[in-house]
């Protein structure tokens, strides 16, 4: 029997360009005291805020999934977000995940993955992992480092404490299909539903 071949979905927002250049700046700083090949470094065609992750989606399904999320957004105005600071997941001494952090001074960006969840919840239910969200964006993914490295890390991100990485208007959520390969991720943006809502 034939079975249709799944796709791994996530819902982002994009980032405008002079912010990309700033996260790739910063990926320069940070990598400076590190060896070759310790990161996996996030391209800049990927750089985006993950809204929401639903994983494997039926290609069938992906049509109800951006009904429903169009539905949401012709109630939310657009907002401004922030980069700034650095961060590390789990945590600064066992870091696996370098991220920039996002500051979201108006508290829209919650409630906007709060609303998008509810709405897709019969397709995709919220995870306890998706439930604690807190807006980032990956920059780097740790293969192999050492003390010295987690140290000359944790320097470059102090360094980068204070500066910030650009400010951007939220308007648009895109719904992306994410390909594993040889080569990496790629990621292809199946439809993009611009906030309609006024402020």
């Amino acid at each position: 029997m034939f079975i249709k071949k799944m796709w791994r979905i996530f819902l982002s927002l994009p980032l405008p360009t002079d912010v990309v250049k700033e996260l790739q700046q910063l990926q320069r700083e940070l990598s400076a005291g590190l060896g070759e090949g310790s990161v996996t470094w996030t391209r800049r065609d990927q750089m985006h805020l993950t809204l929401r992750f639903l994983g494997d989606v039926s290609p069938a399904r992906v049509q109800e999934i951006e009904r429903a999320v169009t539905a949401v957004c012709a109630d939310v105005a657009p907002f401004s977000l922030r980069a700034r600071q650095v961060g590390f997941f789990p945590n600064p001494r066992r870091p696996k995940i370098i991220w920039a952090g996002v500051d979201d001074a108006g508290n829209r960006l919650a409630p906007l993955h709060a609303a998008v969840s509810e709405a897709i919840r019969s397709i995709a239910p919220l995870s306890d992992e998706e439930s604690d969200f807190r807006g980032h964006l990956t920059i780097g993914r740790i293969r192999r480092i050492d003390r010295k490295g987690i140290k000359a890390l944790a320097e470059a991100a102090e360094r980068a404490s204070s500066h910030c990485f650009g400010d951007w208007a939220a308007n648009t959520i895109q719904i992306v299909r994410s390909e594993l390969g040889p080569g990496g991720s790629r990621y292809t943006c199946v439809a993009s539903i611009g906030l309609r809502g006024r402020g």
